[in-house]
Formats: C-alpha cells, sequence, structure tokens
C-alpha cells in the first residue's frame, strides 16, 4: 500500500487504544502544561501514571508500560521530550516481536511519535533524519518515503546533518537510483552533497573515535558511488554532455561536473580531467565565477596537456585569493613551484616552495622539491662543484624530520641517501683545501650555507 511523506496510517488507533485507568479523572482534552507545572497543578491523572509509566520503563517492564505510556503520549503531550525518547524504545520493541500483518502498523506509529515531538519539541532536521533511518530499517520496502526524510533533514540542517544519517542517506539514494526512482544526475547530487558534509565534519571533528567513524561513513558513501555505474567518466559524460550544452553557465551544475570528474577515472584508468568536457566546464566555471578553485582546476588541466607557461599563469591567480584555507594555499603554492621547475625557473621555484612551507610547515615535498632543484644544479668548479649535493641532502633531511607521513619520511630518506653518495671526495678535498666541518657558502643561484661533509 502507497504511503504519502507524513503517513501514520493506524497511528492513531494503536495510541488511544486500551485506556485501562480511571475514567472519571481522565481529562476531557490534552494539557500543553510542562511536567513542572503538571506537579505544581497536582494533576493527579498524571502523576498516577507518570508514576506507573516509569517504574516499568526502569525495570525495562516495556509492555506494562505501554498504557501509561500512551496516557501521557495522547493527554499530556509537552510534559517531557522523555515521552518521545522513551516512546521509540517501546515502539522499536513492539515492531521486534510483530506479525508481518502487524509491523507496518507499528511503523507507522514510530513515525507519528517522531512527528509530535517535532510539533512540540522542534529539532525537525535530526529527528527528520530519525524518521529516515529507522524506516530504512524496519520497513525498507519504504525506501523512498526514507529517501525523501534524509532529503527534508539535509535541507534544514545542511553541513550540520548526522553524520550516521548522512551515510544511510547515501544507501537510500543509491537504492532509488537502481530502482529508477531518481535519475544518475540526482543520485550524483546527492553523492557529492554527502562527501561534502562529511568532510566538513572531519575536518572539525576533535574525537579521534569519531574521526574513524566519520571515515567509514565517507568509504561507505565512496563504496555506493564504485556499486552505482556513474563511476566512470564514459557514465558521467553521458549524463552531464547534454545537460551541459543546453546550459553552459549553470554553476550548480559546473561545479557538480567539474568536482566529480576529479575523483573519477575511464575504464582504462586515465583521469578524467583528459576529457574534453571537464576541459570546457573547467575554463566555463572560471568565466561564470572566478575563485582560486576554479583557477587551480584549470592550472591542473593545463599542467596534463603539458602547456606549463598556462599553468603557472592560473596558479598565480589561484594563491593570489586571500582567505584560503593554510593546507589549500600550500597545495597551490607547491603545484605553481612543480610548475616553474618544469619552466627551468629555479629561483622561482624555490620562492613558491618556500611559501608554502610557511602555510604548512609540518609538510615535507616542498623542500623535497627544494632539494631535488638543488641536486640537478651545476654550480662551482672541482669538489666544491658537489656543495649542491650537500645542500639538497640538508633538504631532504629536514623534509624526513617535520613530516610525520611515513612515505614522505621514506621518499626524503632515499634521496639523501642517494645525493650524500655524490658528496666531495676526501682526498681531492683536501689538495683543494677544504676540511671536514668547514662553513661554505654553495655558488650561483643557490646561496645556502652548508657544513663541508665528505662521501668517504
Amino acid at each position: 500500500m502507497k504511503r504519502n511523506f507524513l503517513s501514520v496510517a493506524g497511528a492513531v488507533a494503536l495510541i488511544v487504544s486500551a485506556f485501562s485507568t480511571s475514567a472519571q479523572a481522565q481529562p476531557s482534552q490534552p494539557s500543553l502544561l510542562s511536567q513542572t507545572e503538571l506537579i505544581e497543578a497536582k494533576d493527579e491523572y498524571y502523576m498516577k501514571h507518570y508514576s506507573l509509566y516509569k517504574e516499568y520503563y526502569d525495570n525495562e517492564s516495556y509492555e506494562e508500560a505501554m498504557g501509561s505510556w500512551r496516557v501521557l503520549y495522547t493527554l499530556y503531550p509537552m510534559s517531557s521530550k522523555n515521552i518521545y525518547l522513551h516512546g521509540v524504545k517501546l515502539i522499536q520493541t513492539q515492531i521486534g516481536k510483530a506479525t508481518d500483518e502487524q509491523k507496518p502498523l507499528w511503523v507507522d506509529t514510530l513515525m507519528a511519535v517522531y512527528e509530535q515531538r517535532i510539533k512540540y519539541f522542534e529539532q525537525e532536521g535530526f529527528l527528520r533524519g530519525s524518521q529516515g533511518y529507522d524506516l530504512l530499517r524496519y520497513n525498507p520496502q519504504r525506501y523512498k518515503d526514507a529517501y525523501n526524510y534524509f532529503q527534508r533533514s539535509y535541507a534544514l540542517d545542511k553541513s550540520e546533518m548526522n553524520g550516521g544519517y548522512v551515510a544511510i542517506w547515501m544507501q537510500a539514494s543509491f537504492i532509488c537510483q537502481q530502482r529508477g526512482e531518481i535519475s544518475n544526475e540526482q543520485f550524483l547530487n546527492d553523492y557529492m552533497v554527502s562527501i561534502d558534509i562529511l568532510n566538513y565534519q572531519l575536518q572539525k571533528e576533535t574525537d579521534a573515535q569519531m574521526k574513524e567513524k566519520i571515515k567509514t561513513y565517507i568509504g561507505n558513501a565512496n563504496g555506493f558511488l564504485e556499486k552505482s555505474g556513474v563511476a566512470t567518466c564514459e557514465a558521467l559524460n553521458e549524463v552531464f554532455a547534454p545537460k551541459f550544452a543546453a546550459n553552459p553557465t549553470d554553476l550548480a551544475l559546473l561545479k557538480n561536473m567539474t568536482a566529480l570528474m576529479e575523483r573519477t577515472t575511464f575504464a582504462d584508468g586515465r583521469s578524467c580531467r583528459s576529457c574534453d568536457l571537464y576541459a570546457q566546464a573547467s575554463v566555463k566555471l572560471y568565466d561564470v565565477e572566478p575563485s582560486a578553485a576554479a583557477a587551480v582546476n584549470l592550472a591542473r588541466l593545463f599542467m596534463q596537456q603539458e602547456k606549463y607557461a598556462e599553468a603557472k599563469g592560473f596558479y598565480e591567480k589561484a594563491v593570489a585569493y586571500e582567505g584560503l584555507e593554510a593546507t589549500a594555499h600550500a597545495q597551490y603554492y607547491f603545484e605553481l613551484a612543480t610548475a616553474c621547475k618544469v619552466l627551468g625557473q629555479v629561483g622561482d621555484a624555490r620562492a613558491y616552495a618556500r611559501k608554502a612551507i610557511e602555510r604548512n610547515p609540518n609538510w615535507g615535498e616542498p623542500y623535497i622539491l627544494i632539494g631535488d632543484l638543488y641536486a640537478s644544479s651545476q654550480c662551482g668548479e672541482g669538489e666544491a662543484a658537489k656543495f649542491v649535493y650537500i645542500a639538497a641532502v640538508d633538504q631532504y633531511n629536514r623534509a624526513a624530520s617535520v613530516d610525520p607521513d611515513e612515505n614522505v619520511k621514506s621518499k626524503a630518506r632515499q634521496r639523501a641517501s642517494q645525493n650524500s653518495s655524490r658528496f666531495p671526495r676526501r682526498e681531492q678535498a683536501f689538495f683543494e683545501g677544504l676540511e671536514e666541518g668547514q662553513t661554505k657558502t654553495v655558488g650561483c643561484w643557490i646561496g645556502e650555507t652548508i657544513t663541508v661533509r665528505f662521501a668517504d
């Protein structure tokens, strides 16, 4: 039987049935007083049923608690939020032992409890997520209704939507997409929104255990994307190409297209960045809304196309934007330094790498880049020409000491080992007046001060 978004068929009958208590003392209409006000008013009917319900509930006698709980739910809906918190538990217990025929009615009752809590105690965004979660859990055939609850939860809470509900939202979205209830484009949009929320929450979370949970949620979302059949460049082209042709200045469309293509590959493993649609969308995105992210997208595109001068220009536009998050700013400067290195602009490359270090001091890659610049330079004559390798190793050692990433440490140490073997030779250095431990300045553009060491 089809149920709409707020369907509560059968719920009222379940809630108001079986009142077995003093009918003559029962209020003629619901009271909207709080628990404190009811006690002050000496409402005996309320206090009697509250006492019974609480005693049974605390002793986990959930079946016995139902009668008095119904009284409180129906006649004293604003007395306490616990009516709804405990009510969920009571009804979940009923669902667990209900027959197949009864179970849908109890699920409707559960949805009704959430609705009434929203009416009297607000928190609609969170509770719409609770409805979606429980509906998918207890009546998975109503996956589309669950999906609609999650959509409403996101519309209200945005980036503060409960992370666990975001993960289940992706499950509901995947089911809807697989069964043709929503389009591939809508599924991709849900994925992008979900990932953005979870990444935002991961960045601001300080509890280590909660961080691991959020990482699991992200992994689950990525899993649904991979299983969806639209996680390839070919599929994205099929979805987005006609929409882009019809409306090439749609900002939301451009952002979704470029962000998804950056995360996706062709069947042969090539990045979507290499496809024409990505290039066209990136250029149009920068035209419509110039930003650091759009400039970087274009710079990376030009790097792939080996148009390094054009890439450098867009990287320079990106790093010039104010208010960038420090880690992202460092990444942009590092990529700019890399472009300059390829162009042979070693002085600019080092300067930009140092700016990356300023913004992310515990990142080793910029030090490695500077070390590579030094090691590939030709400065000085005789054994002094080998000072460049000492300067390079100093940078590699610095990278290994500051970066907590073991992969970066290993990379830096390997380079340091390779270049240490290229240090000046002791015997030849002696004839050139060089001694171990001397302080020297590396020549030409480098200008670094080093301590003389020998390879042997």
